[in-house]
């Protein structure tokens, strides 16, 4: 129900929000405005004319008023809703591969997620470098989460080297363990390379 009732921004709150974002503090330029600023022209396009961008920039507003801690939870799953229309946009649109990694990389964490949710609706759009970064250095927990959702989704067509240093840098990290989401994606990511092992040694 939350995820609902904040989102459903009146049209007023709309336009006081047309020319802002997500940085890496709070509300500040439009997202369409940050991600061409970032390199990514041709994915600004695209965001501009979605709803996705019209969800991310009301995001941001609600974002600067749940300061307080115990709306962590709510925040995490207004975040997770936004990745799923990035997933959904990504099944719909064409995106640039190199745009989208471009975003992951340089871009600030609300960015760098919604990234990996084009990557996660399109996984044509993922690489393997892109993946391990997200895995062993995010910047939030959400985008961690959400990387080990795309690996499991790219796993197949992922090079030996790139699954073992992503599986490496899962059992390395100790926060992956303490969070119930990250530690049961990571549970279902290695129960899959167990299975892929299997099937790849039985082909053999």
């Amino acid at each position: 129900m939350i995820t609902g009732a904040l989102l459903m921004v009146s049209p007023f709150l709309i336009d006081r929000l047309e020319n802002l974002t997500v940085g890496t503090t709070g509300v500040e330029l439009r997202l369409s405005v940050t991600v061409a600023e970032l390199g990514a022209p041709k994915t600004a396009l695209l965001l501009d004319h979605s709803d996705l961008a019209a969800a991310v920039e009301s995001y941001a507003f609600v974002r600067t008023v749940l300061t307080d801690p115990r709306h962590l939870n709510a925040k995490v799953v207004l975040q997770d809703s936004l990745v799923a229309q990035a997933v959904a946009l990504a099944n719909r649109e064409k995106f640039s591969a190199t745009e989208v990694r471009l975003l992951f990389r340089e871009g600030p964490p609300i960015v760098r997620t919604l990234a990996l949710g084009l990557m996660q609706g399109n996984p044509d759009l993922a690489d393997g470098t892109s993946i391990f970064t997200a895995v062993s250095r995010s910047q939030t927990g959400n985008e961690q989460y959400h990387a080990l959702v795309l690996a499991r989704l790219c796993w197949r067509d992922l090079s030996p080297a790139d699954r073992g240093a992503i599986l490496a840098a899962v059992d390395a990290d100790p926060f992956i363990a303490g969070d119930a989401d990250r530690r049961e994606a990571a549970n279902q990511l290695r129960a899959l390379d167990r299975k892929f092992r299997r099937t790849s040694a039985d082909d053999e």
